[in-house]
C-alpha cells in the first residue's frame, strides 16, 4: 500500500496534492523526486527557471539541476508550505521526500 494518495488539495482548492493513507513515522522515505537532469546553462538561460514564480528545481552540483516540473513527478504535488511535515534528502540524481515528523492519516 502506498503512502499518499493523490486528491483535490484543500489549500485553493483548485490544483492536487498529496495526503497520508496511513499513519507516517518521521525519518520515513515517501516518494522519489524525479525529473530532468539539465546543466546550469539551460538553467539560466531559461525563463522557465525564473525564481519570481513556482519553481521545481533542485541543485545537483556544479555542473546539473534537477528539473520535476512534469506531470510523471508526483512528488511535485506536494505541498511546500512554511509549517511542512517532510523535506528533502539524498545526493546525486537519487532525493528522497522525507517524514521530518509524524504525520497523521487524512
Amino acid at each position: 500500500m502506498k503512502l499518499y494518495k493523490i486528491k483535490k488539495s484543500g489549500i485553493d482548492n483548485k490544483g492536487k496534492g498529496l495526503y497520508a493513507t496511513r499513519n507516517i513515522k518521521e525519518g520515513t522515505k515517501i516518494i522519489d523526486y524525479v525529473g530532468k537532469l539539465i546543466t546550469k546553462k539551460q538553467t539560466q538561460d531559461s525563463d522557465k527557471y525564473d525564481n519570481s514564480k513556482p519553481i521545481y528545481l533542485f541543485t545537483i552540483n556544479k555542473r546539473y539541476d534537477l528539473d520535476g516540473d512534469f506531470s510523471w513527478n508526483t512528488a511535485g504535488l506536494i505541498n511546500h508550505s512554511c509549517d511542512n511535515n517532510c523535506d528533502y534528502d539524498g545526493k546525486g540524481l537519487k532525493i528522497w521526500v522525507k517524514a521530518i515528523r509524524d504525520i497523521k492519516k487524512r
